[in-house]
């Protein structure tokens, strides 16, 4: 099963409806199944994933902020060649049902897996490339906010 989940997925809340929760990706290297968000944007380590019967379980520490990282652990099967089922938990919280589709396919082993594991994804193309950065700017963009006001404007 660790081969056939290679590649990068879009995962969901729930049923799939709706803005897509985060993107990871799957390497196998060496026998060893990783995974770490593909945000192009914050380079990750690649945490291990452990396979138990249909199920594999892994746990991802989320970006850092002002209040720290949390750490998201999951446990998802596959449910046809392009897709996932599960559930993610944040630290000690109730598990949330997950499904997930895939993106794009696994990439080639051999050298190029032992360069993605060191810096990040390896793109096959320039135009592949120039897309995630587009991409990674878009949402980038999104994510900021307009400053209404400052703390001198605000009445006493």
């Amino acid at each position: 099963m660790a081969h056939a989940i290679v590649g990068e997925w879009e995962l969901f809340k729930g049923e799939g409806g709706g803005a897509p929760l985060e993107r990871i990706e799957f390497l196998e290297e060496d026998g060893r199944l990783r995974v770490r968000y593909a945000d192009a944007d914050t380079p990750q380590p690649w945490a291990r994933v452990d396979e138990t019967g249909d199920a594999l379980r892994f746990e991802i520490l989320s970006a850092g902020s002002s209040r720290g990282n949390a750490h998201y652990s999951y446990e998802l099967t596959l449910t046809g060649p392009a897709g996932v089922a599960g559930t993610r938990r944040r630290g000690l919280l109730a598990k949330v049902p997950v499904t997930g589709r895939r993106i794009a396919a696994a990439p080639a082993a051999g050298p190029d897996a032992a360069v993605a594991l060191q810096g990040g994804p390896v793109p096959a193309s320039l135009a592949e490339a120039k897309a995630r950065a587009a991409e990674a700017a878009e949402r980038a963009a999104a994510m900021r906010r307009p400053v209404t006001g400052t703390l001198a404007s605000r009445p006493r």
